[in-house]
């Protein structure tokens, strides 16, 4: 999968270039750091159930580690994930 980083949302592509899913996010301003309130998780319906939003949410908090930031998990799938991955619960904002 590839992933692009663009302002308010983080897409999946297939290697054949197909939009899988996406992350919509909001920066943050006033913050210190680089802080992204994660608004949703999205995945194709045509492509839903095959581990899509995992690999998706991970390579967007990997990208948010990379830039030194936080997040903020308003999403319910992203509050979840992160709470079952305590490799990535130092990236949410205090």
């Amino acid at each position: 999968m590839d992933y692009q980083w663009q302002t308010d949302v983080f897409t999946a592509f297939s290697p054949a270039h197909e939009a899988l899913g996406k992350i919509t996010y909001q920066d943050m301003p006033a913050t210190p750091h680089p802080t992204y309130l994660i608004t949703q998780v999205w995945v194709d319906p045509a492509h839903r159930g095959q581990g899509i939003a995992g690999q998706l949410t991970t390579a967007f908090l990997a990208e948010v580690r990379q830039r030194t930031g936080y997040v903020i998990p308003q999403c319910p799938y992203a509050k979840a994930f992160i709470a079952k991955h305590p490799e990535f619960q130092d990236l949410i904002a205090k």
